[in-house]
């Protein structure tokens, strides 16, 4: 009798983990959605300061060790859920594929932010650069919301794949019914 009410309670708390992780899911498209649909495409201005240089270089370099935790949690709900004998997912799992799913594709997306962000970095110096450097100015990329939403977008990405990837891992190893 105990063990048909310990599978009920874990069916429960499988079907909660399962919603929470739609809830957030859609959040996420929905946020995502709506940051890029109403910012429009401008790019400050600003005169150049050794100081704003080095901030941007920092930010850069966030960016990057960012992009390097990504792929680590990637690697890690992947190595977890699908290299493990012990919880690999199987056929009957569903649930647990659809939260693995939901958490793959928002850590995929992450890492297109990043590499979008640190792409249009880029592209605005290339660009900018020569038309600037006579008048002593710089893309102000801190302050231009433009380049701010991919920011942004990246790290709702980075923390909702990582709470997906939490609970996908929590309710594939504490709580899917042994078959």
């Amino acid at each position: 009798m105990q063990d048909v009410s310990v599978r009920m309670t874990n069916s429960r708390w499988r079907m909660f983990l399962g919603i929470i992780c739609g809830l957030i899911f859609g959040a996420l498209i929905i946020c995502s959605g709506i940051l890029l649909g109403s910012t429009p495409v401008q790019i400050k201005v600003t005169k150049y300061d050794s100081y704003r240089a080095e901030a941007l270089k920092m930010n850069r370099e966030q960016s990057a060790g960012s992009f390097q935790i990504g792929v680590g949690v990637l690697g890690a709900l992947w190595a977890t859920l699908i290299v493990s004998k012990e919880n690999r997912l199987k056929r009957s799992d569903r649930l647990e594929i659809a939260t693995f799913l939901m958490a793959t594709v928002v850590l995929m997306a992450f890492l297109y932010f990043n590499w979008s962000y640190e792409n249009l970095v880029a592209q605005l110096y290339w660009d900018m650069g020569p038309m600037l450097s006579a008048t002593n100015e710089f893309a102000d990329v801190l302050n231009s919301k433009y380049v701010l939403v991919r920011q942004e977008i990246m790290q709702l990405c980075f923390y909702g794949g990582l709470l997906l990837s939490a609970l996908s891992v929590l309710s594939c190893c504490l709580f899917r019914e042994d078959t």
